[in-house]
């Protein structure tokens, strides 16, 4: 079963519990005093309301930048009027920060994000979850994805995209399966609403490493850049012996491969769709297979 980093209780919970998806853009401060708080929020436009926020001050606020002494045209008002007074004084008038509250949800999101980093210890960009493919799991139309090995899902596209419908559809139990409630809950709130709350600075990526019945191993990404979806790792996979699955050949696919049984024929099928010469072994003993790169090309011969 599921041997990932940390534990979800109930994934109907989790979703029902997640914060509205975030509409906002906080720009990054390295703000260690609370006069950079305020340089940062100063090099805003007056009129200006924005976001701020600092995973080492562990804050997010929300401020509106305003003239020092409260002066600006009277007949300018609402956004577009300060917009208007902004590009006319701005260069020239003193001006001031106001720090207002930040709403709910938005305060909701980013602390959650501190919980992540603080139990991970690490950036939000590089969250690692280990999960071990059931071997009788199947997808949401009935696909056995849980007989998969890495050589099927490189040399059988509809195998690959099978693999990443199954793992979005089990996100909620992936994110959490051996961890306390609270933070699986908290991570999967983040996957669910994932549309760049944090813009400027670390986005949330997880990286699953999913290892399959027969050992081989495939990682599959989950980040803002492709909306929480899961996307395969080109060149990720490893097959049963350790043996790096090639998706691409050059100058680094030379070298001996050590090739189980279970494996010859996928190895054998990858190798071969990539225009690989290659003479093929029978029998079930392990094979050996010293490939050499010619410079344009790559041929394998069994020692």
């Amino acid at each position: 079963m599921f041997k990932a980093l940390f534990i979800f209780a109930a994934a109907a919970i989790g979703i029902a519990a997640m914060p509205a998806k975030a509409d906002i853009r906080p720009a990054r401060c390295d703000c260690a005093t609370e006069q950079i708080w305020e340089n940062r929020a100063k090099g805003y436009a007056i009129g200006h309301v924005g976001y701020l926020y600092s995973f080492a001050a562990r804050q997010l606020r929300k401020f509106e930048v305003v003239y020092a002494d409260g002066g600006g045209d009277p007949l300018k008002t609402g956004e577009e009027g300060r917009s208007r007074q902004a590009e006319e004084d701005d260069l020239s008038a003193a001006k001031a920060v106001n720090w207002l509250p930040v709403e709910s949800r938005y305060a909701t999101y980013f602390n959650d994000m501190l919980a992540v980093r603080d139990y991970f210890a690490r950036p939000l960009s590089g969250i690692p979850i280990s999960y071990e493919m059931p071997p009788n799991a199947v997808d949401a139309r009935g696909n056995p994805v849980g007989t998969y090995n890495g050589y099927d899902v490189v040399n059988t596209p509809a195998f690959g995209n099978n693999l990443a419908d199954y793992l979005n559809q089990r996100r909620a139990e992936i994110m959490g399966q051996n961890v306390v409630y609270g933070l699986a809950n908290k991570l999967a709130a983040l996957l669910q609403s994932i549309d760049k709350v944090i813009a400027d600075g670390e986005l949330l990526k997880v990286t699953i490493t999913v290892t399959f019945s027969d050992g081989s191993k495939m990682e599959f990404v989950m980040s803002a850049d492709s909306n929480g979806e899961a996307k395969r790792t080109t060149n990720s996979g490893k097959d049963s012996n350790n043996n790096p699955i090639r998706e691409t050949i050059d100058s680094s696919s030379g070298g001996n491969y050590i090739v189980k049984p279970g494996d010859l024929d996928g190895f054998y099928q990858n190798m071969l769709r990539q225009g690989v010469t290659i003479t093929r072994g029978s029998g079930s003993r392990i094979l050996r297979y010293s490939c050499t790169w010619n410079g344009t090309r790559l041929s394998c011969v069994i020692q």
